[in-house]
């Protein structure tokens, strides 16, 4: 009966359209124990966040997505109501075992394991994530896993700010305002990719780049990270280009090895003025995009 029902949404969304994939998103989120975001060029977004006391440079970056959130996408539907599902998840380095073995049993596959930032304490990796199937099952896996581990959540709270909008613009990005704390701004490119014969264009997870600014300290500077999707014969050429306006590079990783083309992820960290950071980022995809 359950997978009948889970079946049913599938179709649901093939038939009745946008209405019914933005309710099946948030109800995806709700079995994850996080949010459903909405849906967004074809794929729902949602996400769940870590209770977990990190640092980043020094600086706290508890409720910073990009460290501590596990965030997920789906789309592309069949008619048997499967999409392709998608997935980031912040652990520990001695949870990626256990978290692996969980998700293999269920027939997730796992796509990457990867350093999220070279100077967080302690130590958060990313382990991607990807499987054909209902997206409601999907999620039934990801919770059993976070359910097994005892993996803590906190609630997402979001506001809007100014600042915030500032910030994004001129990254040339969308502001989602503030997220527990960070001001979180998103940019999406255009990149057609595959991944297991299906298409992951509009993924966000996939081809989309998202930066985190912090609180401000009393100096004005604030803890900057960002994400920044590009294809592999950019990475060499937007690494020069970052050095040359003084944006410190993280890490580079590849999040899902079965994209065609393949995609990179640059990571990027900085304290400062999150309004200069911003403004070099933004100085930073012009050259890089023209």
């Amino acid at each position: 009966m359950l997978a009948l029902h889970l079946i049913s949404w599938g179709e649901m969304t093939l038939r009745n359209g946008q209405q019914a994939f933005e309710f099946l998103c948030k109800r995806f989120g709700q079995i994850i124990g996080g949010a459903g975001f909405g849906v967004f060029n074809g794929f729902c977004d949602a996400g769940v966040q870590r209770k977990i006391p990190v640092r980043v440079l020094g600086r706290s970056a508890t409720g910073a997505g990009q460290v501590t959130g596990s965030f997920f996408n789906f789309g592309s539907f069949d008619r048997q109501g499967r999409a392709l599902n998608l997935g980031q998840i912040a652990v520990l380095p001695e949870e990626v075992n256990p978290l692996i073995k969980i998700l293999q049993s269920k027939g997730v596959l796992i796509a990457s394991i990867n350093d999220s930032f070279l100077s967080t304490t302690p130590t958060m990796l990313d382990v991607g994530v990807v499987q054909i199937e209902n997206p409601l099952i999907f999620a039934r896996h990801i919770a059993d896993a976070f359910q097994t581990l005892s993996i803590e959540t906190i609630p997402i709270t979001q506001k809007k700010s100014a600042l915030c909008d500032r910030y994004a613009n001129l990254i040339g990005a969308t502001s989602f305002g503030i997220i527990n704390g960070f001001c979180v701004a998103g940019r999406f490119r255009n990149i057609p990719v595959e991944i297991l014969g299906r298409s992951a264009n509009g993924g966000n997870e996939v081809t989309s780049s998202f930066f985190d600014a912090g609180p401000i300290d009393n100096q004005g500077r604030s803890l900057n990270i960002g994400q920044i999707a590009v294809l592999p014969q950019e990475v060499d050429p937007f690494i020069q280009i970052l050095k040359s306006v003084n944006i410190p590079v993280s890490t580079v990783d590849t999040p899902f090895i079965f994209a065609k083309p393949l995609i990179r992820l640059v990571r990027v960290e900085a304290v400062e003025n999150p309004l200069v950071f911003a403004r070099k980022i933004g100085i930073a995809f012009k050259r890089l995009l023209g």
